[in-house]
């Protein structure tokens, strides 16, 4: 069972406010579906977003089916947005940052993480990103206070 109002959108419609978000800070946008779908078999769009800091990305987990380029069916799951670090120590740590259902203030709520991360990587000059790598995380957007970047 959906909740709130479960809303249809297609692949392109989906790119464009992905792309509308990214605008808003000068980040870029790369589809990592082909990778993903070779490496893990993934069925949806994957793509991956730039942030302020270049040791930063999001990885956006779209719940668009590769096969139709439409969102899945109602209850399938929601769109996923994880966070991608390389740490000083050359390490790459992923983090679950957000999960937001398909509903109706999708893309509002989308550009609010991705705003939130952003200002999350350049507060205190990057020093967060740094602090990351000694495993101290204090970003709270879907992420426990404290948590490493182990798993």
């Amino acid at each position: 069972m959906c909740m709130g109002t479960y809303v249809k959108r297609s692949k392109d419609e989906f790119e464009v406010h992905l792309a509308c978000i990214v605008n808003t800070y000068g980040g870029a946008i790369r589809d990592l579906t082909d990778a993903y779908h070779a490496r893990k078999g993934s069925w949806e769009r994957v793509y991956e977003l730039t942030t302020s800091h270049p040791g930063v990305r999001l990885l956006v987990f779209s719940s668009i089916d590769i096969r139709t380029g439409e969102f899945r069916e109602c209850g399938g799951d929601a769109v996923r947005i994880d966070r991608w670090m390389k740490t000083a120590k050359g390490n790459i740590g992923y983090r679950k940052v957000k999960t937001h259902p398909r509903i109706g203030t999708l893309f509002f709520n989308m550009e609010k993480t991705v705003l939130e991360v952003n200002e999350w990587v350049l507060e205190d000059g990057g020093s967060n990103v740094n602090k990351w790598a000694w495993g101290v995380d204090k970003y709270k957007g879907g992420v426990k206070d404290g948590a490493t970047n182990a798993g």
